[in-house]
């Protein structure tokens, strides 16, 4: 089991709104110029196509995702100006050959922060813009029910102990590496998304197409089960059964300059 576009889409509306948020913070080529950019986990490529369209004729973007599942339904997008790859963005030593770096829920799951940005902000060349958005929210109750669940017996075991740490930074860590890097007119926001779902229990198919990912990739048929089992009692437990469900969802945008 990899990533799997269908149940990503399940929630396509919602995931699309800050990807959306982001591609206006953009700023398009002026007249005569080109533009080439970047979309670092792409996935299913909409939000890679969007932005094409919001740049104009004289760009182009590249699409690099580690999810062949992710790439595979991206392939269909690919045209002229848009492309996709294979590729770990974690593994890019140098971003000087892109006007715009674009990233919308997928450098979170890199380590490092400090390390992956000033690699970013330092080899970007000057006039380049970067735009990242990145989610927020593991405080919010039903994150901290599937982190507890994993933790538990006998998940924890049967995943050898592996756990998720999204790299994710405070707002103010994001300003400070912008600001030592060269980084500049910025706009750094922390924004709640409001995404009334069904029920409560509907967190948990939001989840299982995103944060929970690594951990059903490593379990058989019948221990992925029994883990979303096990989540959706605790979502219960925690949440009730009130429909319909306000799942709130932070989300980090940050656009900005190189000097």
């Amino acid at each position: 089991m990899g990533w799997d576009p269908s149940q990503y889409e399940r929630f396509r509306d919602q995931r699309l709104g800050p990807a959306l948020d982001l591609i206006a913070l953009v700023r398009p080529p002026a007249a005569g110029e080109r533009l080439a950019a970047i979309d670092l986990g792409c996935g299913t490529g909409e939000p890679t196509e969007r932005l094409l369209a919001h740049l104009g004729d004289a760009a182009t973007v590249e699409g690099v995702d580690s999810s062949p599942e992710m790439l595979a339904r991206a392939a269909g997008r690919a045209g002229a100006g848009l492309t996709f790859r294979l590729g770990d963005a974690g593994a890019i030593t140098s971003f000087a050959e892109w006007d715009l770096v674009f990233s919308n829920a997928a450098l979170h799951w890199l380590p490092d922060h400090p390390a992956l940005f000033a690699r970013l902000l330092g080899t970007l060349r000057p006039g380049a813009q970067v735009a990242v958005q990145v989610p927020c929210n593991q405080a919010h109750p039903a994150h901290v029910a599937a982190a507890e669940v994993v933790r538990s017996a006998p998940f924890s075991a049967w995943l050898g102990g592996f756990e998720v740490r999204y790299g994710t930074l405070p707002l103010e860590g994001y300003a400070e590496l912008f600001f030592r890097h060269g980084v500049e007119d910025a706009t750094l926001v922390e924004k709640l998304y409001p995404q009334v779902l069904e029920r409560p229990t509907d967190v948990c198919e939001w989840l299982k197409g995103s944060y929970l990912v690594p951990y059903l990739e490593r379990l058989d048929e019948q221990q992925r089960a029994a883990l979303m089992d096990a989540f959706r009692a605790r979502v219960r437990a925690e949440l009730g059964d009130g429909t319909p469900y306000l799942y709130t969802f932070r989300r980090l945008l940050l656009h900005g300059v190189k000097r």
